[in-house]
Parts: structure tokens; sequence; C-alpha cells
């Protein structure tokens, strides 16, 4: 039986999915004591993650934040707002970082913080919580960090704790070198059963782009490294909409005009066929560390029935994991890297969708017989996760 494990934040990918209920208010909250903890944490972590990038890392030195929400939560998780007269924080908070820098997701314990994501292609974190239901999300996060320990304290010298805890011990960077989505040029070859034009499926973008860090020996790939140029020409383009095609159809996509969906666990043959091997969750960072390692992860909403007991999953997305960061500072697990699917950051030169993020990683593993015991266990951990971590079996290091 596959493993599973959970992301801390990895269901933050529903914030770009379909749904639309919103279940988690932002407030602003006025300046006090120890908001500048959360400040520090936030802008170390967003500065270690930008160092040697190409556009972000110029902008480093003059970092500094913009505003910083709250995250109110219906679910019953964290319902208490925050007193101004409180001396410790609590909750979890969204950093807005100024000059398009991003948003930060920070975990407030007592008098720990703990940063829990970086979104670099997000501008304000209020423009991305009308498009899901995050409390779960937040709820997940907040229980996974539990799970994890407790956040350390910051040390007296606030500002020499913060390097310390950020100085970075291993780095590798992102894989991929493309942001496909699920609509046109990807699409072309996606139809519906009675021909309409469909959306390519999250699956199949998400194979596809593992395909491209594997690189396997294809005949419908004349050259990938045509397939992953920055400005792919007219044939590579065609290519590159059969190989997500082929994908989708391999995964047996349910093609839609709105939504198409496949079967994840249906790229372990496919990938198969190329001398690709699936080590599971519990070789995740080993794979990532191979030279064409990949994984493609996948969740899916778990729905209960209350009455006729048994349960079922309910829509779900596919993304990448194709790089990761470790600190020195022991009580931090790995940060992955995510490939969401959604394509690049700007399309016909308006601000849309969402690209990457790193975000924090347990080892939590979802317990099936626990989750029937009770509806709690729902509310913290509503969603399955799943690692199909893909890499050629004569790359296995361990």
């Amino acid at each position: 039986m596959k493993k599973q494990i959970l992301l801390v934040l990895s269901t933050l990918f529903f914030i770009f999915s379909c749904s639309t209920e919103n279940e988690l208010k932002p407030n602003l909250q006025k300046p006090q004591e120890n908001v500048s903890v959360l400040s520090q944490a936030a802008l170390s972590f967003a500065k270690s993650l930008n160092e040697g990038h190409p556009t972000r890392s110029a902008h480093s030195g003059q970092l500094a934040v913009k505003s910083i929400l709250k995250l109110d939560i219906k679910s019953g998780i964290m319902t208490r707002s925050m007193d101004q007269n409180d001396s410790l924080l609590s909750g979890i908070f969204a950093v807005n970082l100024t000059d398009s820098q991003g948003v930060v997701l920070v975990s407030a314990q007592g008098s720990g913080v703990r940063p829990i994501a970086y979104l670099p292609d997000e501008r304000e974190f209020d423009n991305i919580v009308s498009l899901d239901s995050v409390s779960e999300i937040a709820g997940v996060v907040h229980t996974a960090i539990d799970e994890n320990g407790k956040v350390p304290p910051p040390s007296n010298d606030v500002d020499y704790n913060m390097r310390r805890r950020y100085e970075i011990e291993e780095k590798l960077e992102p894989k991929c070198q493309v942001v496909w989505h699920q609509g046109e040029p990807y699409n072309i070859y996606c139809d519906t059963k009675d021909g309409k034009q469909a959306l390519a499926g999250c699956v199949a973008i998400a194979g596809a782009q593992a395909l491209t860090v594997l690189r396997p020996k294809m005949d419908m790939i004349t050259s990938w490294d045509e397939i992953v140029a920055k400005d792919p020409s007219y044939d590579a383009t065609i290519e590159i909409a059969k190989l997500i095609s082929f994908v989708g159809k391999s995964v047996d996509t349910d093609y839609g005009e709105k939504s198409s969906g496949g079967r994840v666990e249906k790229l372990v043959p496919l990938f198969a066929k190329y001398g690709i091997r699936d080590y599971d969750a519990p070789h995740a960072i080993d794979v990532l560390k191979t030279r064409h390692g990949a994984i493609v992860v996948c969740a899916y909403l778990k729905k209960i029935k209350k009455f006729l007991g048994g349960s079922k999953y309910k829509k779900g997305h596919a993304f990448l994991a194709d790089g990761y960061i470790k600190y020195k500072d022991r009580s931090h697990p790995y940060y992955l890297h995510l490939n969401y699917g959604w394509g690049d950051s700007k399309k016909d030169g308006e601000y849309t969708y969402r690209k990457n993020a790193y975000i924090l990683c347990t080892n939590k593993t979802w317990d099936d017989a626990f989750v029937r015991k009770g509806e709690d266990w729902q509310e913290k951990y509503p969603y399955r996760i799943r690692f199909y971590s893909f890499t050629y079996e004569t790359e296995k290091n361990w």
C-alpha cells in the first residue's frame, strides 16, 4: 500500500483551484511589540530564499514588510482574535512584502515563530483568499506544526537568532524549467467527447512537466532542450501539446470545457515503460537528489458520509515538487519547491496566476482508520496527500 504524507501547506494549492467558498477572513492588525518578531522572521526567510535569484535577489537588501494580516479561522481550530494587549502572538499570519516580493505565511505559538510558506509571485494575500476555502488549509498548517513539536522561541538577540536560523545548509534549485498551464496552446489536442476544446487537466500537466525533468527517450520528442526553451519554436510547441495529450490519455483523463480530471496513479505504469520507478513518499528527498528525479504530488479533498459510513475523495489537484531548501536549524524540516501547473505569473500582460511556492513539509502520515473516529480529524486533515517520487532505477543512490 502506498505510503502517504502530508505537506504542511501543500494543500495551499486549493487556493488556486476552482472552489470559490471563502472561509478565511484576513484582518489587518495594528502594530504591537511582538509584530517585529513576525516581520523579522518573514524577512529573514524571504531573503534566504531569494539569494541568487536573478531578479528577486537585487531587491532583498531593501526588502520590508508592507502589512501583516492575521488569519481568523471559522473551523474552530483558531478562533480567538488577537487582543492588542496580548504579550504573545498566536495563530497564522500573512506577511505582505514590499516591491511585489511576495507573501510569507508565518505560524506563531507563544513566543516562537516559524515560516510556513513563501509565495514569491503573490502581490497581496488578500488578492487570493476569495478564490478558495482556506480555513481547512490553515488548520492543516497549525496542527501539522503541533505534530512537529513546539515552535522554537527566539533568543534575546533576535537579529542574531534570525540570521542563524535561516542559514541554508542544503539547496536544490528547482529542476523544472517550464511553467505550463491547462489552456492554449497546451490543450490544442485535448477534446471533450463531443469534440469541444477541453482543458488539459492538472495530472497531464504535472506528468508532462515531470517528464521534462526526467527526459526519457520518446519518439514524439525531438529535443528536450527545445521543449524546455523559454520561447519554444512552433514545432516544439506542437510536440509539447502532443506530449500533454499523450499523458492525459494515458491517465484516463475525463475531459471537460471547465475542468478535466485524470488518475494520477496511472503515471506509475506509464513512466515504468521508460525505466522510471516510483519510490514513494519516504524517498522524496532522495529522489530529488538524483540527477533526473522529480515528484508529482496530488491531493484529494476527503468527504465523510455521516450516515452511510465510509468515505470518498472529491476534487483535487496534482502538481510538481522539484527542489528544496534545508536550513541548519535542526528544528526546521525541508521546504519543498512546488510548481502548481497554473502557468506563469503573468498572462497577456495582466497579473493572474501564481506559478510556484516554497512550502514547509512534514512526515505526518494520513491515517484512514483514525479518520473514521470523528469529524475532528477531518477538520484538521481534510486532504489525502500522496507523493509519487519518480527517478530512474539506475540513479538510485540510497
